[in-house]
């Protein structure tokens, strides 16, 4: 029997007793004894922490929950689950929908009992959960989903986040994330008293997918559809590392169906860990994430590396150079992929994608394959609406510079496994010609011009309240040693969103600023352009404009 927060606490006045009660009902509705009863605890020894924690509630940001694994509103636990699973649930049935929910999961901690409430929950509300039943990448779950014409999909992950947090994401019946005001109304659903454990269904009325059929049915429609042409031989040596996420099985599945070599494993990155044992931020983009990948590369004298995040949505790609490694940015692996992509397209009418944030190098190679573009805002919610809301075009391909891309419709969602046969079979092309990728991109320089981008971050983990005091602080007070020639605040703009855009100096390069949507840290998108003939100085233009940028932030 659960205690009565009320017992052998301070003295009633110190907090708000309808708080004492909401911090009562909250542990008495924990299916998890050990946080129920931390929590009560610190109602007794420190209620005025205790109380701190009801003070804000869990929010929805980029398609869904994400955050601190921990106790209470604000953070992820059974609790905030089972409340966005009903949440969720009620805004189906308020729209008329009913019938399959798929719901999937990374090896995150928490991850699988998160999934296992959702779906019990979701059977309990009259929907027929299909549970694939053990760990799987994001774009598995994304595909059952839109080809099993589903009216909804969970994604239990928080890809490349710190080890501490875990993720909510919510598909709806188009296949594709959330927008608004979907999201808006399922977080107002949320406000209500929370789930007890006579509100679900039992396990047994869950429907369970082998998690190795699920990944076989993505790899013979999305893979085997991509159209990839085979390699003759392993010209090239490539090492993969899956980030202790859980991408290493879908890949070598995806790599046999494609006729591809299997590439060589960083064994001790290759299995799931959801402490990332070895690295700080299992993150490509982040400095030193690879570093572990660079270490067995050289040892196997590899030319490349790839990389997925732990949910595999992401693909990094690293070349070997003369003094070294460089990791690819988002941008060129985006170009080069929608260049190979349009170049293999026979459909009609083909249109591609990306965030306004990316290169403007999508234009000049869209315009060359006679392809249109669309630039949307961050995220691949609004990426993939190319995909949806205009279907008389042939969506080819979208990508945001954050790692992400899409290279088959048949996932409404950024794909880091096809990406990964994709980049992986034009790095054995090349090799068999001897060359590669820093070939493959000159030779785009010399095709369509060059636009060169970087990217400067700052993190808040420490201080995340000046995350929206510093833009605030940009917007008003734009630096005076930048040659700022025009300002483009896209608050201001329809549809609007928290980024602000720089023209710098006559050559108008670009600086835009915005916050993450999962993370505390502000990003800079820094970007300059030219003929092939400029390169050298459109590349001294932009590690100038790196250097201000980074003594900015």
């Amino acid at each position: 029997m659960t205690q009565d927060p009320t017992e052998s606490t301070t003295p009633s006045h110190s907090i708000d007793p309808a708080v004492v009660d909401a911090i009562g009902l909250w542990a008495q509705a924990d299916p998890d004894p050990r946080s129920s009863a931390a929590l009560l605890e610190l109602l007794r020894t420190d209620p005025r922490a205790a109380a701190a924690m009801f003070a804000e509630r869990l929010r929805f940001g980029t398609a869904g929950l994400r955050g601190a694994l921990g106790l209470g509103p604000a953070r992820m636990n059974r609790v905030i689950v089972r409340l966005a699973a009903r949440a969720i649930a009620q805004q189906l049935h308020a729209e008329g929908r009913s019938g399959l929910v798929v719901i999937g999961h990374d090896a995150r901690h928490g991850s699988r009992d998160f999934a296992e409430d959702s779906a019990r929950l979701f059977a309990a509300h009259g929907f027929d959960p299909l549970l694939i039943d053990g760990e799987v990448p994001t774009p598995v779950v994304a595909y059952q989903a839109l080809s099993r014409n589903a009216c909804a999909a969970i994604v239990v992950t928080a890809s490349h986040n710190p080890p501490g947090d875990n993720g909510y994401k919510v598909y709806w019946s188009d296949g594709a994330q959330i927008v608004p005001p979907i999201d808006a109304n399922i977080e107002q659903r949320m406000n209500q008293p929370p789930v007890s454990e006579h509100d679900l269904a039992s396990a047994d009325r869950v429907t369970r997918l082998d998690p190795i059929i699920a990944i076989d049915q993505y790899v013979a429609e999305v893979v085997a559809g991509l159209g990839t042409p085979r390699v003759e031989s392993a010209a090239a040596s490539i090492v993969y590392t899956a980030l202790h996420g859980v991408g290493a099985q879908t890949v070598r599945a995806a790599f046999d169906a494609a006729g591809l070599p299997r590439p060589f494993e960083v064994a001790s990155q290759i299995e799931p860990d959801p402490d990332f044992s070895t690295v700080e931020l299992p993150n490509p983009e982040e400095a030193g994430a690879l570093d572990e990948s660079m270490r067995v590369a050289d040892e196997v004298g590899a030319d490349a590396i790839i990389a997925n995040d732990p949910d595999a949505d992401r693909l990094g790609v690293a070349i070997r150079v003369a003094d070294g490694w460089r990791k690819l940015t988002g941008d060129e692996i985006g170009c080069i992929l929608a260049d190979r992509l349009l170049a293999r397209n026979q459909s009609p009418r083909p249109v591609v994608a990306s965030s306004i944030v990316s290169s403007p190098w999508l234009e000049t190679i869209a315009d060359h394959h006679g392809a249109e573009v669309r630039r949307t805002l961050t995220g691949f919610k609004w990426i993939i609406r190319a995909a949806i809301d205009e279907p008389d075009l042939t969506f080819v391909f979208g990508y945001e510079e954050a790692l992400g891309f899409a290279c088959s419709p048949k996932v409404r969602d950024k794909d880091g496994v096809t990406a990964a046969v994709e980049m992986a079979t034009l790095i054995h092309e090349l090799a068999a010609r001897d060359q590669d990728l820093s070939d493959h991109l000159a030779a785009m320089i010399e095709r369509f011009g060059v636009s060169l981008s970087a990217q400067v971050t700052r993190r808040y983990d420490d201080t995340p309240e000046r995350l929206g005091q510093r833009m605030e602080e940009l917007r008003d007070s734009p630096p005076a040693d930048l040659d700022i020639v025009e300002i483009v605040d896209h608050l201001q703009a329809q549809p609007s969103t928290n980024l602000l855009e720089w023209h710098i100096g006559p050559d108008r390069d670009r600086v835009l600023l915005r916050p993450s949507g999962t993370e505390p840290k502000l990003k800079a998108y820094l970007q300059a352009s030219g003929t092939s003939a400029e390169t050298e100085q459109v590349r001294s233009r932009l590690a100038t404009l790196e250097g201000v940028v980074a003594e900015l932030l």
